[in-house]
């Protein structure tokens, strides 16, 4: 199934065409190229350790005044690699960035400080 477009069941809030690729579902064919040339970085040891779409605990379920369940709150990080130098990098592909992103990329940084979050878009891919 290398590189084959499918559609979603439900329509993509920005019309986003989903894509797999060695066995993963990217969101977009802007994550899927993304995800291409980081595993081109890899095999010419530039990058290691790609991992892609690892979840990340940003608040932990808990029950509200009420006695409601309040559930947690995670993000879903495209891709984490360690570059030249072994920093680790957490990056996002982001064909546009929601508020609602914006708003978990600060609880990310907050809780799991020093990391920061990467973004990368259509742009970046272009080079």
């Amino acid at each position: 199934m290398v590189g084959k477009l499918i559609g979603y069941r439900r329509k993509s809030k920005y019309n986003a065409i989903g894509v797999w690729e060695d066995n993963i579902y990217f969101q977009s064919t802007g994550e899927n190229k993304r995800y291409k040339m980081l595993k081109l970085l890899e095999k010419a040891d530039e990058i290691s350790e790609l991992k892609v779409h690892q979840v990340f605990i940003l608040q932990d379920p808990f029950k509200n005044g009420k006695n409601e369940i309040v559930k947690k709150v995670s993000l879903n990080i495209d891709f984490i690699y360690k570059n030249k130098k072994g920093d680790i990098v957490y990056e996002d592909f982001k064909g546009k960035e929601t508020d609602e992103f914006k708003m978990k990329k600060a609880l990310f940084e907050k809780r799991y400080f020093p990391a920061t979050i990467k973004i990368t878009t259509r742009r970046d891919n272009s080079r």
